[in-house]
């Protein structure tokens, strides 16, 4: 990419001073690269030289806009629970433990571009037959080598946010301007894809521009309402306006639509703060004192195959209320009252656990209950893979962020199983975890 924008700028297509960077998904991934790299290049030895043209012109990425981004690609597609919305992701996250495949998604990709394309066998940066087949073997991880490359190699040299860091020693400095959009129902770039690298851009350098948009668009299982997209469209048009031609001043700070059902109804807000937690200055609090138990064999597969984004029923997903029973941990909020209350953020789970067996993971899932009709629509998801090394004592989590209101007589309900299939890859061990002293906290706006 900035070989070809080189050639552009040496044909006097492109002004070398002025170049702004956007796309979609991989597309995504990449403009955020190229805004953190901003004037710079990484050699194969991952080193950082000047960006310059063929010809010799310095180049600078002057703003870029990432929609639908990853910025760290190991763990977009196979999380641990470690990145939170409320603190710095550490530079060694990805590998203490090493997370959970998103299966569903993985095996699509993969089997996409076998169907379409060539991959090499040989290249040790990216032997995709090899990787591919020691992710989706699974557990045991940590023990594997060639597990261990895979992760150094996607965070080094794929992943913007680790650049950004200076974990692997590459110099530090402020990437470009950016407008980052993520899509809450996204489960393949969720929205703490942005958050991650935004709260970092935001402690190592206040006052670099930043901004962001978050709503039900994205990859499966996002609706992607017209109104929605046409909105970012133009913060998009204004913000390359600004900063690439000198025009009004470009919205920054943090914008939000909330996810709404049927695909027919507009979304709520747009919401607008100057930074992601002012967006939720409130919070509804729940606790529980009385053990449950999660097993790794629990779990009904339909349920689990209705909210598949892959193959699924989309964001609007509805399926039986009822709770389901031993081996799935099930806590029910109090009924709304009143007005209702609009989630918006990252819901956070704090409780004590007593691990048994091999490899074990959580699965979490927020529902929408309405009493009414006995049918529940997934809110917001995640999952958190246990520390062999330390699985006993007090822990919190989060799920990926989420839009939502529950309106006056509807029940908030997580839960907690030791699967999600199709969509996570079953663990390889048999386990079971015993859960006290649960809270749950969800931000509201």
């Amino acid at each position: 990419m900035q070989y070809a924008t080189g050639l552009l700028v040496d044909e006097g297509l492109v002004n070398a001073q002025a170049i702004g960077v956007t796309g979609e998904s991989y597309g995504g991934g990449l403009s955020l690269e190229l805004a953190t790299l901003k004037d710079r290049i990484m050699n194969a030895d991952g080193s950082l030289s000047p960006w310059r043209s063929p010809a010799g012109t310095p180049l600078h990425v002057a703003a870029a806009a990432p929609v639908i981004p990853w910025s760290d690609l190991v763990y977009s597609l196979m999380p641990n629970g470690r990145t939170r919305d409320d603190q710095i992701t550490s530079p060694t996250a990805d590998f203490t433990p090493i997370g959970v495949e998103k299966q569903s998604f993985v095996s699509g990709l993969f089997g996409a571009g076998a169907a379409t394309g060539t991959y090499s066998a040989t290249d040790p940066q990216a032997n995709l037959p090899a990787w591919y087949t020691t992710i989706n073997a699974g557990e045991p991880y940590e023990s594997n080598p060639l597990a261990a490359t895979i992760i150094y190699q996607l965070a080094r040299f794929r992943s913007p946010y680790y650049l950004l860091d200076g974990a692997y020693g590459t110099p530090r400095e402020a990437p470009s301007p950016l407008l980052i959009a993520n899509g809450f129902t996204d489960d393949l770039f969720p929205v703490d894809e942005a958050l991650r690298y935004y709260n970092l851009d935001r402690a190592l350098y206040p006052s670099a521009p930043v901004g962001l948009i978050d709503g039900d668009f994205g990859h499966m299982r996002a609706q992607n309402k017209v109104a929605d997209k046409a909105l970012l469209s133009a913060r998009i048009d204004a913000f390359f306006a600004h900063y690439l031609k000198a025009g009004p001043p470009a919205t920054l700070g943090a914008t939000a639509f909330v996810q709404t059902c049927p695909a027919t109804s507009p979304s709520g807000g747009p919401y607008a703060a100057a930074s992601w937690s002012a967006l939720h200055p409130g919070r509804v609090a729940y606790a529980r004192e009385a053990a449950q138990t999660i097993l790794s064999s629990a779990g009904n597969p339909a349920i689990a195959a209705a909210i598949d984004p892959i193959a699924g029923q989309g964001a609007c997903a509805t399926v039986p209320a009822t709770d389901q029973g031993p081996g799935v941990a099930t806590y029910r909020l109090p009924a709304a009252t009143g007005g209702g209350y609009t989630l918006l953020g990252s819901p956070t789970v704090t409780a004590r656990l007593m691990v048994t067996g091999q490899y074990a993971l959580i699965a979490e899932r927020l529902w929408d209950v309405d009493p009414a009709t006995n049918t529940e629509s997934l809110v917001a998801r995640g999952v958190y893979r246990i520390d062999a090394s330390a699985p006993n004592g007090l822990e919190s989590f989060q799920l990926h962020p989420g839009s939502w209101h529950f309106a006056a007589g509807h029940v908030a309900k997580l839960e907690l199983l030791g699967q999600d299939p199709p969509y996570l890859r079953t663990s390889n061990g048999m386990f079971s975890i015993a859960l006290r002293d649960l809270h749950l906290v969800l931000p509201v706006h």
